[in-house]
């Protein structure tokens, strides 16, 4: 059976759930929505963790507003309808990100054998064919959105990261080869790693968070480790407390009052 043209899949229950019935009945806001699942279909989303880079200008196009300030509102307006999120441009950032979750595990839902399920006709979906030349590994991803997602970390941790150069780049795309199961996130994962790996033993963490320590192929492997086993170190949630039912309460209470 020929491998289906990829394409982008609508449900038919974003007509009546219950958190997109407003969106399904607003043309404008469903129209925004459409494209973005075209968008996200384009860029690879499925291979970037659900993610993909969405410009001023894209944000513009997509909703027809020629305002930057209306196009990123109204896009706001979508993600509170629906189950996407939107994250704006950072200050002096021309590019916010989009993400669609469960992207990949909806659109690409794939048999035991490793191919792609075929719609069938009484299928809950109806979907949009949009033609592309085939899938792209993750070393041939763009680096950006990895970039931008590892300038968000280390933000948090205090420190401020330069643009992407022509060097930074490639490294990206090496760590990302050579961790292709954490995709787009495996720089973020690095910096999460290295902050406590340091931190814990007095070292000058802050001082050393930069591009060129985290990049180094050497040691990029000791950080993704130590990310690992911080989250496997995460405390489970406590149980709630929970109180009992008065007759119940009072029972045990006559039964401890016996013995």
């Amino acid at each position: 059976m020929p491998r289906r043209p990829p394409h982008f899949k609508v449900f038919c229950s974003l007509a009546n759930h219950r958190k997109t019935t407003e969106l399904w009945e607003n043309h404008d806001l469903l129209a925004i929505w459409l494209k973005l699942g075209v968008l996200a279909i384009e860029r690879f989303a499925d291979k970037t963790g659900d993610r993909f880079k969405l410009t001023t200008s894209d944000a513009k196009r997509v909703t027809m507003r020629s305002r930057a300030d209306h196009a990123w509102k109204a896009l706001g307006r979508v993600a509170e309808q629906s189950n996407i999120e939107v994250d704006k441009p950072l200050v002096n950032k021309s590019s916010g990100v989009v993400r669609f979750p469960n992207f990949e595990q909806k659109q690409f839902s794939r048999e035991k054998n490793g191919t792609e399920k075929a719609s069938s006709p009484s299928s809950s979906s109806t979907s949009t064919s949009i033609e592309r030349k085939g899938r792209r590994s993750s070393s041939s991803l763009p680096p950006e959105l990895a970039w931008e997602l590892a300038q968000k970390e280390a933000k948090k941790h205090g420190a401020s990261w330069g643009r992407l150069t022509p060097s930074r780049a490639q490294s990206v795309q090496a760590r990302m080869k050579e961790y292709p199961e954490l995709g787009v996130d495996v720089i973020a994962h690095g910096i999460s790693g290295y902050v406590s790996l340091r931190k814990s033993n007095g070292f000058d963490w802050l001082r050393w968070l930069t591009p060129s320590t985290i990049l180094r192929p050497k040691t990029f492997s000791d950080y993704i480790d130590a990310y690992g086993m911080a989250q496997r170190r995460k405390p489970l949630p406590e149980a709630q407390h929970q109180e009992l039912p008065e007759n119940l309460r009072e029972q045990l209470e006559a039964n401890r009052g016996a013995l």
